[in-house]
């Protein structure tokens, strides 16, 4: 069950996705012919906790091996898949944003181009004989910006708002994990950037698995 609120903003050319989230993740299953159930409540998912996820674990009756497995394993699973789920949503959203300015674009260059014309001569004037200046020629469309370089210009979750935070916040900003978030070389300038500045006290960063070169 899910409930709160979630939006799309752009900035500066750039696609962000806010959300505020509250998940409940209800379980059960047969361990050993064991049988346990439970319920996962995660009431904070925001861009500046889904790093790490608070939950709130409850087992429901006795005790159990599964119910051990849940609270440990379990719970890093699904907090896993709701960090990958929200990749996904910012994914396809940047994908559309993308489809929409492609075609944008292209409406307007097939769009007939408007031209000027010399306004007509006032009734009962004399016509001059000279010919009237050629009209100014429009102006050449702007070309269409390429997909992938729509595409190259967005950070992907959770780099943009964790950025964001290090710049308001410098001096809190002490630990930044960003692990398994599709990041390639070209997403690193802004984070490098931040980490220059005398303020910065980051003292842990975690870019495992990702897309980067050695």
């Amino acid at each position: 069950k899910i409930r709160g609120e979630c939006s799309v903003t752009r900035r500066k050319g750039k696609t962000f996705l806010l959300y505020e989230l509250h998940v409940t993740v209800e379980w059960d299953g047969d361990l050993n012919g064991i049988f346990s159930s439970g319920t996962f409540i995660f009431p904070d998912v925001s861009p500046e906790t889904i790093d790490s996820l608070p939950v709130d674990f409850k087992p429901t009756g006795e005790h159990s091996n599964l119910s051990d497995k849940m609270r440990t394993e379990g719970r890093a699973v699904l907090q896993r898949t709701i960090q990958v789920s929200l990749n996904k949503l910012l994914e396809q959203c940047i994908e559309q944003q993308c489809e929409a300015e492609e075609k944008k674009t292209a409406a307007a260059l097939a769009a007939p181009q408007p031209t000027s014309q010399p306004p007509p001569p006032p009734t009962g004037a004399t016509v001059a004989s000279a010919a009237a200046p050629a009209p100014t020629p429009p102006l050449p469309p702007m070309p269409a910006i390429p997909s992938d370089l729509m595409r190259a210009l967005q950070l992907p979750l959770p780099l943009g708002p964790a950025i964001d935070k290090m710049q308001r916040h410098p001096r809190h900003s002490k630990t930044l994990k960003l692990t398994n978030i599709a990041l390639r070389d070209h997403h690193l300038k802004p984070l490098i950037e931040k980490l220059h500045d005398s303020n910065n006290v980051l003292e842990f960063l975690d870019l495992a698995f990702n897309r980067l070169t050695d």
